[in-house]
């Protein structure tokens, strides 16, 4: 934002901010950071230790949390940039025919205008990550029917199972994919971070 914003009223930043497809994007890669620092505490998954592995699994499983919050805000900036606006009238609209959180729904919401290209594997991990945006937070959703839609192959669904290192370097595709039609600016920070994170140094088992 410039100076002029201070003149603007409530709504008209609001308004502002909701749709500005660059401030999701660079949103999401606070969160892709965040999550990166607690992915470094353990580069490799503590084998023969139950100790040291509830330790790992507190991190992984808020590190999850904060890659599916990641994803969801890559989503709707791609929304915003190619689709529709976010916020109208001051009030913020949910995309239709989506749920809160559920990111397969985001995707198919977004693919009726844009081919995203994710492979089966990679929308099987991004439902697994719809799941972490609630499970990081808390122990269970507010209902039954409040579960995130599961990919077409539910009955191989691996709820909250992370494979590592091949899940990290599935995310990192997926992330990849969707920055192809991001903003360019953010879009290339994000992307760079991938890389140097994701795809040169990936975890190990």
């Amino acid at each position: 934002m410039n100076d002029t914003d201070d003149d603007a009223s409530p709504q008209d930043l609001f308004e502002s901010v909701g749709n500005d497809p660059g401030i999701w994007a660079t949103r999401a890669e606070a969160l892709l950071t965040s999550a990166a620092v607690l992915d470094a505490q353990y580069p490799q998954v503590p084998q023969n230790d139950s100790s040291a592995f509830y330790g790992f699994f507190k991190l992984h499983i808020a590190a999850m949390m904060l890659k599916g919050m990641a994803i969801e805000c890559l989503l709707k900036s791609i929304w915003i940039k190619h689709v529709s606006p976010l916020v109208v009238k001051s009030k913020f609209r949910s995309i239709p025919s989506t749920k809160d959180h559920d990111l397969l729904s985001l995707v198919t919401a977004l693919e009726e205008h844009i081919e995203l290209g994710l492979s089966q594997e990679e929308a099987a991990l991004v439902a697994v990550l719809s799941h972490a945006i609630t499970s990081g937070r808390y122990p269970l959703a507010r209902s039954i029917s409040a579960r995130p839609t599961k990919p077409d192959s539910g009955e191989q669904m691996k709820w909250c199972k992370w494979e590592i290192p091949a899940d990290d370097m599935r995310f990192a595709s997926i992330v990849d994919k969707l920055l192809r039609h991001t903003d360019e600016g953010a879009g290339s920070q994000i992307s760079a971070y991938t890389i140097r994170h994701r795809v040169l140094s990936p975890r190990v088992t």
